[in-house]
């Protein structure tokens, strides 16, 4: 009996994978190839007794999907504006407090990213001076 049963289960454990998978459709499912990217960073760390503004900027050479990632920390006044325009107008144009956040948008070439920030730093008030922190992939 032993020497039936056990080549039965195996045969019977194997012929599950015998069979062909069905392939799942990809229906409305869109799906974007890209071959380079670009690393963009734009921050500053502010570690002045009085508030003051920097400004940052990146004039894209490369026309593609831009995936952004900040972090913007105040404990006072302050934020951080970014801008991203063309000769023709204002793309994006969002202002952020204290916040992480993530945005996407479409670039062309010779488009502009701007980064504007104000903040200071009071190590009475807390330890850690204010900052901002953008990290971007430029998908092309």
């Amino acid at each position: 009996m032993n020497k039936i049963f056990i080549p039965l289960v195996s045969l019977l454990f194997l012929a599950g994978c015998m069979v062909d998978a069905e392939s799942i459709p990809n229906e409305g499912l869109e799906t974007k190839s890209y071959e380079n990217s670009q690393r963009i960073v734009q921050s500053h760390q502010f570690w002045n007794d009085s508030p003051m503004s920097v400004a940052n900027a990146t004039v894209f050479n490369q026309t593609g999907e831009l995936e952004c990632e900040l972090r913007s920390f105040n404990h006072d006044v302050g934020n951080l504006t970014i801008i991203i325009d063309n000769e023709e107008g204002i793309l994006f144009n969002q202002t952020f407090t204290n916040e992480t956040a993530l945005f996407s948008i479409s670039v062309s070439a010779n488009m502009t990213m701007t980064s504007y920030a104000s903040g200071f730093h009071n190590y009475d008030v807390n330890p850690i001076g204010d900052y901002f922190a953008v990290y971007c992939d430029l998908l092309y």
